[in-house]
């Protein structure tokens, strides 16, 4: 349940691009560092599976170490988003 309220969570967080056409560098890169850790967080690739993933695996293994490890991560890397987002927005015009 927690996984998926995050999901909703950062679904929420968009680029302003196409409303705010005074968007500076440092915008752009604050936006793009954001949308990496989405993407770290929820999207699963041919290279690695996100971490969503890895603690469902870890879980359906009974690995309860390992995912409360990833569930921590997932914690921290959620309050870094959330944190992220919120400057991103406030220097937005």
């Amino acid at each position: 349940r927690l996984i998926n309220e995050y999901r909703e969570e950062v679904r929420e967080y968009k680029e302003y691009v196409l409303l705010f056409q005074d968007q500076t560098d440092e915008d752009l890169q604050a936006w793009q560092v954001i949308d990496d850790l989405r993407k770290k967080i929820f999207k699963d690739t041919k290279q690695s599976d996100s971490l969503v993933s890895k603690i469902r695996k870890a879980f359906n293994d009974e690995n309860y170490k390992l995912a409360s490890d990833l569930v921590i991560e997932l914690e921290e890397k959620m309050e870094k988003i959330r944190i992220l987002y919120s400057k991103y927005e406030k220097n937005l015009l």
